[in-house]
Protein backbone atom coordinates (compact mmCIF):
# COMPACT_ATOMS: atom_id res chain seq x y z
CA UNK A 1 0.00 0.00 0.00
CA UNK A 2 2.84 2.43 0.84
CA UNK A 3 4.62 1.64 -2.42
CA UNK A 4 1.47 2.21 -4.49
CA UNK A 5 0.78 5.50 -2.71
CA UNK A 6 4.35 6.75 -3.33
CA UNK A 7 4.01 6.06 -7.06
CA UNK A 8 0.61 7.73 -7.39
CA UNK A 9 1.29 10.92 -5.40
CA UNK A 10 4.54 12.19 -6.93
CA UNK A 11 5.20 13.40 -10.49
CA UNK A 12 8.56 12.16 -11.70
CA UNK A 13 11.47 14.16 -13.02
CA UNK A 14 14.03 12.76 -15.45
CA UNK A 15 16.52 11.43 -12.86
CA UNK A 16 16.01 8.33 -10.71
CA UNK A 17 18.26 6.60 -8.18
CA UNK A 18 18.48 3.02 -6.89
CA UNK A 19 20.20 2.43 -3.55
CA UNK A 20 19.88 0.44 -0.37
CA UNK A 21 19.43 1.49 3.24
CA UNK A 22 19.35 -0.22 6.59
CA UNK A 23 16.35 0.34 8.85
CA UNK A 24 17.39 -0.01 12.50
CA UNK A 25 15.89 -3.12 14.10
CA UNK A 26 17.29 -4.87 17.18
CA UNK A 27 14.65 -7.55 17.67
CA UNK A 28 14.58 -11.11 16.39
CA UNK A 29 13.99 -11.55 12.70
CA UNK A 30 15.12 -14.25 10.27
CA UNK A 31 16.23 -11.76 7.60
CA UNK A 32 17.89 -9.19 9.90
CA UNK A 33 21.17 -7.91 8.40
CA UNK A 34 24.49 -6.86 9.94
CA UNK A 35 26.49 -4.25 8.03
CA UNK A 36 29.39 -2.95 10.10
CA UNK A 37 29.97 0.15 7.93
CA UNK A 38 26.47 1.53 8.58
CA UNK A 39 25.62 3.69 11.57
CA UNK A 40 22.73 1.41 12.49
CA UNK A 41 24.64 -1.86 12.10
CA UNK A 42 21.71 -4.24 12.67
CA UNK A 43 18.44 -3.97 10.89
CA UNK A 44 16.25 -4.59 7.88
CA UNK A 45 17.85 -4.00 4.49
CA UNK A 46 15.64 -2.15 2.01
CA UNK A 47 16.31 -1.54 -1.70
CA UNK A 48 14.82 1.78 -2.82
CA UNK A 49 13.95 3.65 -6.02
CA UNK A 50 14.03 7.40 -5.39
CA UNK A 51 13.92 10.67 -7.29
CA UNK A 52 16.81 13.12 -7.21
CA UNK A 53 14.87 15.09 -4.56
CA UNK A 54 14.84 12.04 -2.29
CA UNK A 55 11.19 11.12 -2.81
CA UNK A 56 10.67 7.39 -2.39
CA UNK A 57 8.91 5.82 -5.40
CA UNK A 58 9.25 2.11 -4.72
CA UNK A 59 11.03 -0.26 -2.34
CA UNK A 60 11.70 -3.94 -1.69
CA UNK A 61 12.57 -5.50 1.66
CA UNK A 62 15.52 -7.90 1.46
CA UNK A 63 14.40 -11.23 2.90
CA UNK A 64 17.22 -13.48 1.70
CA UNK A 65 16.20 -15.27 -1.49
CA UNK A 66 14.65 -12.58 -3.69
CA UNK A 67 14.50 -14.54 -6.95
CA UNK A 68 10.68 -14.62 -6.90
CA UNK A 69 10.44 -10.82 -6.37
CA UNK A 70 12.90 -9.80 -9.11
CA UNK A 71 12.07 -9.57 -12.79
CA UNK A 72 13.65 -12.14 -15.12
CA UNK A 73 14.78 -10.86 -18.50
CA UNK A 74 14.49 -13.41 -21.32
CA UNK A 75 17.73 -14.20 -23.21
CA UNK A 76 19.88 -12.52 -20.52
CA UNK A 77 21.42 -13.95 -17.37
CA UNK A 78 21.60 -10.93 -15.08
CA UNK A 79 23.05 -11.05 -11.56
CA UNK A 80 20.81 -10.24 -8.62
CA UNK A 81 22.52 -6.86 -8.25
CA UNK A 82 21.61 -6.09 -11.89
CA UNK A 83 18.05 -7.39 -11.61
CA UNK A 84 17.17 -5.05 -8.72
CA UNK A 85 17.32 -1.87 -10.88
CA UNK A 86 15.62 -3.71 -13.74
CA UNK A 87 12.73 -4.65 -11.45
CA UNK A 88 12.30 -1.06 -10.27
CA UNK A 89 12.50 0.33 -13.83
CA UNK A 90 9.83 -1.94 -15.35
CA UNK A 91 7.14 0.79 -15.42
CA UNK A 92 9.66 3.47 -16.51
CA UNK A 93 11.42 1.77 -19.45
CA UNK A 94 11.52 3.37 -22.91
CA UNK A 95 10.64 6.78 -21.46
CA UNK A 96 14.08 8.45 -21.43
CA UNK A 97 14.89 8.30 -17.72
CA UNK A 98 18.40 8.58 -16.29
CA UNK A 99 19.26 6.10 -13.52
CA UNK A 100 22.02 6.82 -10.97
CA UNK A 101 23.46 3.85 -9.04
CA UNK A 102 26.52 2.95 -6.97
CA UNK A 103 29.13 0.29 -7.72
CA UNK A 104 26.99 -2.54 -6.29
CA UNK A 105 24.54 -2.27 -9.21
CA UNK A 106 26.68 -0.91 -12.08
CA UNK A 107 27.88 -3.24 -14.81
CA UNK A 108 28.59 -2.82 -18.52
CA UNK A 109 25.94 -5.42 -19.35
CA UNK A 110 23.27 -3.52 -17.40
CA UNK A 111 24.31 -0.22 -19.03
CA UNK A 112 24.00 -1.77 -22.51
CA UNK A 113 20.60 -3.31 -21.75
CA UNK A 114 19.19 -0.07 -20.35
CA UNK A 115 20.63 1.92 -23.27
CA UNK A 116 18.75 -0.36 -25.66
CA UNK A 117 15.60 0.46 -23.67
CA UNK A 118 16.05 4.28 -23.82
CA UNK A 119 17.37 4.59 -20.26
CA UNK A 120 20.73 6.09 -19.35
CA UNK A 121 22.79 4.50 -16.56
CA UNK A 122 25.30 6.57 -14.59
CA UNK A 123 27.31 5.01 -11.80
CA UNK A 124 30.66 4.20 -10.32
CA UNK A 125 32.18 0.88 -11.29
CA UNK A 126 34.41 -1.74 -9.75
CA UNK A 127 37.42 -2.33 -12.03
CA UNK A 128 37.28 -6.08 -11.41
CA UNK A 129 33.62 -6.33 -12.46
CA UNK A 130 32.82 -8.81 -15.22
CA UNK A 131 32.95 -7.32 -18.77
CA UNK A 132 34.71 -4.13 -17.61
CA UNK A 133 37.33 -2.98 -20.16
CA UNK A 134 40.63 -4.43 -18.86
CA UNK A 135 42.67 -1.87 -20.78
CA UNK A 136 40.99 0.88 -18.77
CA UNK A 137 41.13 -0.92 -15.43
CA UNK A 138 44.89 -1.54 -15.65
CA UNK A 139 46.00 1.92 -16.83
CA UNK A 140 47.76 4.21 -14.31
CA UNK A 141 46.77 7.87 -14.35
CA UNK A 142 48.04 11.03 -12.63
CA UNK A 143 46.09 13.70 -10.74
CA UNK A 144 43.74 15.62 -13.00
CA UNK A 145 43.99 13.02 -15.76
CA UNK A 146 41.19 10.97 -17.31
CA UNK A 147 41.04 8.00 -19.69
CA UNK A 148 38.04 6.89 -21.74
CA UNK A 149 36.84 3.67 -23.34
CA UNK A 150 33.69 2.95 -25.34
CA UNK A 151 31.99 -0.29 -26.24
CA UNK A 152 30.40 -1.21 -29.55
CA UNK A 153 26.98 -0.59 -28.01
CA UNK A 154 27.80 2.99 -27.02
CA UNK A 155 28.64 2.51 -23.32
CA UNK A 156 31.22 5.06 -22.20
CA UNK A 157 33.59 4.19 -19.33
CA UNK A 158 35.69 6.95 -17.76
CA UNK A 159 38.57 6.55 -15.31
CA UNK A 160 39.72 9.75 -13.64
CA UNK A 161 41.83 10.95 -10.74
CA UNK A 162 40.64 14.16 -9.11
CA UNK A 163 42.92 17.18 -8.63
CA UNK A 164 42.33 17.30 -4.89
CA UNK A 165 42.62 14.28 -2.66
CA UNK A 166 41.16 15.10 0.75
CA UNK A 167 42.06 11.79 2.38
CA UNK A 168 45.74 11.81 1.36
CA UNK A 169 45.35 8.41 -0.32
CA UNK A 170 45.66 7.83 -4.04
CA UNK A 171 42.16 7.10 -5.28
CA UNK A 172 40.75 6.79 -8.75
CA UNK A 173 37.11 6.77 -9.70
CA UNK A 174 35.58 4.64 -12.40
CA UNK A 175 32.36 5.65 -14.05
CA UNK A 176 30.17 3.85 -16.57
CA UNK A 177 27.65 5.86 -18.58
Amino acid sequence: MISDRCKSVYTLGRDLCVDESLLLFKGRLAFKQFIKTKRARFGIKIFELCTKNGMLLDFMVYTGDMSNQLVAVPDCEFLMSERIPLTFLQPYQNQGYCLFVDNFYTSPRLAEFLSENSTTLVGTERPNRRDFPTALADVAIEKGEAKFATSENGVLAVKFHSHQDKSGQKKTKLCTC
